[in-house]
């Protein structure tokens, strides 16, 4: 495990605006991905003159993330180093590829997730953020909370899935917005049959549990062992029969491929597949 300090630096100035140059910040957070980067980097810092410039430096280079913050009261610093560098660190074990995958629709629309406490809190999120019925994204954090006493069967921990349809990308022609879990290997949609799933033990089963009333549940196209031309069989399916998700609609996204032994999720969609998100029409 890698040994976290945690390093507060707390330079109690009394400054305004224009001692720090017209350098203005409410807040700021920056990662550095490479503690080895060796970035040429000039602390926005304001330090007594018993503070090294220097060290400041060193500790920004080995940490992993730090905040910065200005305050009335002054700067503070907070550092978060990883590792020494001399610790060991070992390779990844290398998962097999001819093992199973589970192929299932990605629906187009916002990401979100419910997220309950082991104590009991109920709270909500975006891909990025945590929201709120009065921070919201799409109306999730409110649907959410009008939904929480059936929601709150799904039990502690992180639920996610896509928030979609009326007003949310591609719409799929509904009239009302719904939210799917991506965990189908643990839900199945209500009123539908639990699906079987083969476990280490090939003795053992695992069968799903039905997900609360309010929620769906992305469609599984296929499981079985991975393979490119099964991938791509269900592409041209849905390229051919539209939605399954939302039957009758004639322009789904695409899929997600998710390889069960390496514990990774792929996304393959129809159009623009070759080009990045942000390139892509």
């Amino acid at each position: 495990m890698n040994r976290l300090i945690q390093v507060l630096l707390a330079a109690l100035l009394s400054v305004s605006a224009d001692v720090l140059n017209g350098v203005a910040f409410e807040k700021l957070d920056l990662v550095l991905e490479d503690e080895h980067a060796g970035l040429d980097f000039k602390p926005l810092v304001m330090t007594p003159a018993n503070l090294s410039i220097e060290w400041i430096r060193h500790a920004f280079l080995v940490a992993t993330s730090f905040t910065m913050s200005r305050f009335d009261t002054g700067i503070f610093l907070l550092l978060v180093p990883t590792r020494m560098e001399n610790e060991f660190k070992s390779f990844n074990k290398i998962a097999r590829l001819n093992r199973n995958m589970l192929v299932t629709e990605k629906i187009d629309g916002t990401n979100a997730q419910i997220f309950i406490t082991d104590d009991g809190q109920f709270l909500t999120g975006s891909r990025n953020k945590l929201i709120t019925p009065e921070d919201d994204n799409f109306g999730f954090s409110r649907w959410a909370h009008e939904n929480k006493a059936e929601l709150l069967k799904l039990g502690p921990g992180r639920h996610f899935g896509e928030w979609w349809g009326l007003g949310i990308q591609r719409g799929y022609g509904l009239q009302e917005k719904r939210f799917s879990l991506f965990n189908v290997m643990r839900w199945h949609a209500p009123g539908a049959k639990p699906t079987v799933f083969p476990t280490d033990n090939p003795k053992v089963t695992k069968e799903t549990v039905e997900a609360p009333a309010c929620c769906g549940v992305v469609p599984i196209l296929h499981f079985g062992m991975f393979g490119q031309l099964e991938i791509n069989w269900q592409i041209r399916n849905l390229a051919t029969n539209g939605s399954v998700a939302a039957p009758g609609f004639a322009n789904p996204e695409g899929v997600v491929v998710f390889h069960l032994a390496s514990n990774t999720l792929f996304k393959v969609t129809l159009e623009g597949d070759e080009a990045p998100k942000s390139k892509a029409k």
